[in-house]
């Protein structure tokens, strides 16, 4: 699973946006998801995994 930010490389997802990955990938019905954030100026990339990985958790 890839994600793009709306801003080329720049823009961070909002709580909201990433919930409602989260319901995606739950409803997946698999153990694990290996996703890929590429919206990486000013480190959002970072912060949105982190964020997703707690709602998954």
């Amino acid at each position: 699973m890839s994600f793009c930010s709306r801003e080329l490389y720049s823009s961070r997802y909002s709580d909201r946006e990433l919930a409602r990955w989260a319901d995606k990938i739950r409803g997946l019905g698999v153990g694990v998801v290996y996703a890929y954030f590429n919206n990486d100026v000013g480190g959002a990339a970072i912060a949105n995994a982190r964020k997703l990985g707690e709602m998954l958790a």
